[in-house]
């Protein structure tokens, strides 16, 4: 079965891991100034469940404690609040294990001690520390969030354990769901912090996605991964039809000219004669330099 996509209609591109982004577009396709935070957002293109929003017009915060990565935030995402930090149960300071593998690096000394055994620690930073609860307070403030994520390698506990969700409200949490590297579920130590405001909506393998209860969100939307029928790209083949296209252009263009050159030598035109000025490094004589 072929589907084909409406002429005025380009397709999505879709930034995020695992399409997360297609899904959410779903919900908030008709949301033209959302809200969103990401926890854990690692890098404002690559893997990037906000990227699509932000081109779309959003804008949100994004909690990044590296400073490599941080840096390509204030260069990439003007529009948004960009905190170096991490969040956690209580405000302090904590080491960040930093790993040679972007979006892998972790606050969990367990994991962190099996990263280390392995050779894929590169380094240890001092991090600043900010519970949910606190960051919803001094920066969130009023405004309506409509998605929160959290990406932590393992600190998911502490950062839902420091909210009030009574209080803090975002329409959807969405959360990776599986113990770092592995494809084992992890919710089962924290989703009992979600239950009583938050209901499962979807799963996809990767992540959970959670719902406010009571919020008008067609949760009907979920009951499909993302298909065909969403209309989208992935970046990566994006950029390989870009890359395509700019060769197709310039085979084209390079034709062209081949074109042009053929049709003269068919017309017995001559090619154009050299200026005299250039004769003689054309033909190789060299002049002596002058003393000024």
């Amino acid at each position: 079965m072929s589907i084909d996509s409406p002429a005025k209609c380009p397709p999505m591109i879709s930034y995020a891991q695992n399409f997360e982004d297609v899904i959410l577009e779903r919900l908030f396709h008709d949301v033209e100034q959302g809200f969103y935070v990401d926890i854990g957002a690692c890098h404002p293109i690559h893997d990037s469940v906000t990227q699509h929003f932000y081109l779309r017009g959003w804008s949100g915060i994004n909690i990044e404690p590296q400073p490599e990565l941080f840096a390509e935030f204030e260069r990439a995402r003007p529009r948004d609040t960009n905190l170096n930090i991490c969040i956690g149960r209580t405000a302090g300071r904590k080491t960040l294990f930093i790993t040679a593998d972007r979006g892998t690096s972790t606050l969990d000394y367990r994991l962190a001690e099996r990263y280390q055994q392995n050779g894929r620690v590169e380094r240890e930073l001092e991090v600043n520390l900010l519970p949910l609860n606190d960051l919803w307070r001094q920066y969130v403030q009023q405004r309506r969030v409509d998605f929160l994520k959290i990406d932590v390698e393992g600190f998911e506990e502490e950062i839902l354990a420091s909210a009030d969700f009574g209080l803090i409200t975002p329409r959807l949490i969405l959360i990776e769901a599986v113990q770092p590297q592995s494809q084992m579920p992890s919710h089962g130590a924290w989703e009992h912090l979600l239950v009583q405001h938050y209901s499962l909506c979807y799963r996809d393998g990767l992540n959970r996605f959670y719902v406010r209860k009571g919020d008008s969100l067609d949760t009907p939307e979920f009951c499909a991964p993302p298909n065909v029928f969403d209309t989208f790209v992935g970046y990566r083949e994006h950029l390989a039809i870009e890359a395509n296209r700019h060769l197709t252009e310039k085979a084209q263009a390079q034709q062209a000219v081949e074109r042009i050159r053929t049709a003269s030598r068919g017309q017995g035109r001559r090619p154009p004669r050299r200026s005299k000025c250039i004769q003689p490094f054309a033909q190789g004589i060299r002049h002596p330099v002058s003393s000024p």
